[in-house]
């Protein structure tokens, strides 16, 4: 039952709703509970010869008129009764499926990038969209379809207990049976419905993926080995959802069988008390009728206990992101953001760093560094090196696993996210821009940016030409993902994003690396713009995008191999010296061949 706490609060949010089903679940109970005194009234008093005092003349045809009202009047009333239940309860459950998806997509956002990167955006968008109906289920299941089953099964047990009592003790011994399948396929239900959840999903992920990477498919002509993926993927999971469904339908056929030997006793039973007077003919109809309104209400607990069961494996799949490790807390109590700078310490400080991914497998080790204020350090090393996820670690996208990371003075943890995150600005290789307008896109990094504001990014980021072509200009809905711009375009945009922002902190990781040499010689005009008065750590493969910094920072294997100016880098003729030189070597005819200088600054090697 622990697993069912977090949803506690989401129930009890709508107590209203839950007070007025209680209501009218009273209601409907009593009604049902009448309903087959009708047919006892015409049976053994309008058609039969005992007599019923009433305040008009009981004649057989009156008893018949008076019996066919009442019936007509108490379905109506039950069927009235039941729509506003079924309206309450859905309105109940849909808002209890709304909070939980609003705070399960708020906690999803707040999460590491390590949970990100072990699953698929469709198993991610699954388990936002179709597990958080767990909650609806489980509050039926637990909650609303049993309180209405055994208020149905209480009245119906006092009446009938009243009318025979061996009768009743006869509907009521079929519980055990019912309780034992139950606990039979319980098990079996939750497993299948895990595997249904998790088939689909992977067939969800695998059409995602298909679908963002058209242009590479139809490029390599992978449409035939993808549609034989997704055949295979497709039939697991139709076949899954076939035996989940079997299960299912044995579970609610054994619990049908159970109560139709019990009607078979119980006719066999009240066929004796009849023959023997100690039981009417109408006692009896009342009894079956009362049968069938109890098979229904054990029926309805089978029913939810099957869904109950089928809820706890999407319980299972939401407690994953709920208790999820791999999050970013936040203390209580967090420090004020440093804004004046006033502490006489390195603006920020690496101290003895270390981060893994997986457990025992480091991406970086023992990072020592320290950042002035205002300073450009960048970074380079190979493929693997570790250089995003250094970068990561400063807006927490990520916490190390060893050692600090502390901005003047104040270890990153003892600060807001909010507040940190709303000092940093992040220029990625890929820009990602959203469906929305440019104007939007651009001022989203500062809400309360006034449209000059925008427009005096987009001028100096040098995207306002192309911005003020486009057909609604600023106002101009950009396709998702940002399809209809160049790759230069986006980046402006994204730089022009980073300008509106005004951070102190930006981190540019690899701004210019998918753009041509042209294309990124001006795009670097921007960059510069953006860097001053800046401290920033810069990513790039090109060294001839890095060499201007204060300080280059050569990552190899997650240990920093050399740190120090260009020039000096060089006059070492280390690692980086090597790579610069490996990469002018196979530079083409337009890049910039002047970058390597001997020690003495006598001879160019490249010129």
């Amino acid at each position: 039952m622990s697993r069912y706490r977090f949803i506690i609060p989401y129930i009890l949010r709508q107590r209203r709703f839950l007070l007025l089903i209680v209501i009218l679940t009273l209601f409907g109970a009593a009604l049902a509970t009448l309903q087959p005194w009708p047919l006892k009234i015409l049976i053994d008093f309008a058609l039969g010869d005992d007599s019923l005092p009433l305040f008009f003349d009981p004649t057989p045809f009156n008893l018949v008129m008076a019996a066919s009202v009442l019936s007509l009047v108490l379905y109506t009333l039950n069927s009235a009764v039941n729509s506003v239940l079924v309206w309450a309860w859905t309105a109940a459950g849909n808002k209890m499926v709304y909070h939980l998806s609003v705070d399960l997509f708020g906690r999803l956002q707040r999460l590491s990038l390590l949970f990100f990167q072990k699953r698929h955006l469709g198993d991610i968008l699954n388990r936002l969209s179709g597990d958080s109906y767990c909650v609806y289920k489980i509050a039926e299941a637990v909650v609303v379809a049993p309180f209405r089953s055994i208020v149905v099964l209480a009245m119906i047990g006092y009446v009938s207990w009243s009318l025979n009592q061996e009768l009743t003790l006869i509907s009521f011994a079929i519980a055990p049976f019912l309780g034992l399948s139950a606990w039979y396929f319980g098990g079996r239900l939750k497993r299948q419905s895990r595997l249904d959840r998790e088939a689909h999903s992977a067939l969800m992920s695998f059409v995602h993926q298909t679908v963002t990477a058209i242009p590479m498919v139809q490029a390599f002509t992978a449409e035939e080995t993808n549609k034989q993926k997704f055949d295979v993927l497709a039939r697991n999971a139709v076949t899954i959802k076939q035996k989940n469904t079997l299960i299912k339908n044995i579970f609610l056929s054994t619990g049908g069988l159970m109560t139709t030997i019990g009607g078979a006793v119980i006719l066999v039973v009240g066929g004796n008390f009849i023959l023997n007077g100690t039981l009417t003919v109408g006692s009896l109809l009342v009894f079956i009728a009362y049968l069938k309104t109890m098979q229904g209400a054990f029926q309805n607990l089978l029913t939810t206990y099957g869904s109950m069961k089928s809820a706890e494996a999407s319980i299972d799949r939401i407690l994953e992101v709920v208790n999820s490790r791999e999050k970013i807390t936040e203390v209580s109590s967090p420090q004020p953001f440093p804004h004046n700078g006033t502490v006489k310490q390195p603006y920020i400080r690496f101290n003895k760093v270390s981060f893994e991914y997986r457990k025992g497998v480091p991406v970086l080790q023992n990072i020592d560094l320290e950042i002035d204020r205002g300073e450009t350090i960048a970074i380079a090393g190979e493929t693997g090196a570790g250089k995003s996820t250094l970068i990561h670690l400063i807006p927490r996208f990520i916490d190390p696993v060893e050692g600090s990371i502390t901005l003047d003075g104040f270890d990153l943890r003892e600060l807001s996210l909010a507040d940190l995150r709303a000092h940093i600005a992040l220029v990625q290789q890929e820009p990602f821009l959203f469906p929305v307008t440019v104007a939007e896109n651009i001022g989203m990094g500062n809400p309360k940016a006034a449209p000059a504001d925008i427009r005096e990014a987009a001028v100096l980021a040098g995207a306002d030409d192309f911005i003020r072509k486009l057909p609604d200009g600023y106002q101009t809905v950009i396709a998702e993902r940002g399809v209809t711009l160049s790759g230069g375009q986006k980046q402006r945009i994204s730089i022009a994003r980073a300008l509106v922002k005004d951070a102190p902190v930006l981190l540019l990781d690899e701004p210019a690396s998918a753009l041509d040499v042209n294309t990124e010689e001006k795009l670097m005009d921007a960059i510069e713009i953006l860097m001053k008065g800046r401290t920033t750590f810069l990513i790039a493969h090109r060294f001839s995008t890095i060499h201007g910094a204060d300080r280059i920072v050569v990552l190899k294997q997650g240990n920093i191999e050399e740190i120090g100016t260009h020039e000096e880098l060089v006059a070492r003729e280390g690692a980086y010296y090597r790579s610069l030189s490996l990469q002018q070597r196979n530079a083409k005819p337009d890049e910039p061949y002047n970058l390597i200088r001997r020690p003495s600054g006598a001879r160019l090697i490249y010129e």
